[in-house]
């Protein structure tokens, strides 16, 4: 199997779940930024409901399953590509 198939639909699955959490979000998010920066916080909350939330995890979770698949088929692929090679007949003319 060649990994761009997979690989492909993972990044089109994570990014769709990902929009889908994002974009249907209520939340809010703050930066503080102080003097010594071990005091320097960043705040994210984001809360989804419903559908989208499901529907994004579930996206989310196929992505990251697929990407796998993808990272398995590549190693597969470049150990296979090192076999020795094939030998082709030419023909020759007389």
């Amino acid at each position: 199997m060649r990994p761009d198939s997979p690989l492909i639909l993972s990044v089109l699955a994570l990014a769709g779940g990902v929009s889908l959490i994002v974009g249907f979000c209520d939340g809010n998010t703050g930066l503080t930024v102080g003097y010594p920066l071990a005091a320097s916080v960043l705040v994210l909350h984001i809360t989804t409901k419903g559908v989208p939330a499901l529907v994004g995890l579930s996206l989310i979770g196929l992505g990251g399953l697929l990407l796998v698949l993808a990272f398995l088929a590549a190693i597969i692929g470049h150990f296979k590509a090192h076999d020795a090679p094939s030998r082709r007949e030419l023909p020759f003319e007389e």
